[in-house]
């Protein structure tokens, strides 16, 4: 268009505007159709970072669930099931995360939707207490990762604040 762009904004290409942004030392890039959606993000991100709320959803983007259970049990289920229940997880509970849709979607795609999606394709196959377990695992996971990992999701979406449980469940 001819006219100067705003500070941090860089021109790509038609229709791609590079919005720049150093946080804690490190680039954080994105690109916009226009340089007033660069300007927002990049206004919004200031922001963010100055009530300590900004979220760099660059390694959220790339990051996958499966990955993510993988090192769970590599880190946290290596005991040989001298937890009651960890047999359980390891042949039936988390294969049934990893193979379902739920497992290949990258962190920034989960969602409580997502959950609500994996909760009611395991409804369609297996018993309310299972799919329980099965929820409250998944959460667990996820807590884990967030506290321990530093894996930076905004909210536990797996939590029973997030996702009802199936009803008929007698597990706690």
């Amino acid at each position: 268009t001819g006219k100067p762009l705003s500070p941090g904004i860089g021109y790509r290409g038609p229709f791609q505007y590079r919005a720049r942004k150093l946080i804690d030392g490190k680039p954080v890039t994105k690109t916009f159709e226009t340089d007033k959606l660069a300007r927002e993000w990049r206004e919004e991100a200031e922001a963010k970072v100055r009530e300590g709320a900004f979220v760099d959803r660059a390694f959220l983007d790339k990051f996958l669930l499966s990955k993510l259970v993988q090192r769970y049990v590599a880190e946290q289920m290596q005991d040989g099931g001298r937890r009651r229940g960890a047999e359980e997880d390891r042949t039936g509970h988390i294969p049934a995360i990893l193979n379902d849709p739920i497992g290949s979607l990258t962190l920034s795609k989960l969602t409580p939707g997502a959950v609500r999606g994996f909760r009611d394709r395991q409804a369609k196959q297996f018993a309310a207490g299972t799919v329980v377990k099965r929820l409250n695992l998944l959460s667990g996971i996820l807590s884990h990762a967030m506290t321990e990992w530093d894996i930076p999701l905004p909210k536990n979406p797996a939590t029973g604040k997030e996702v009802k449980r199936p009803a008929g469940a007698d597990v706690k």
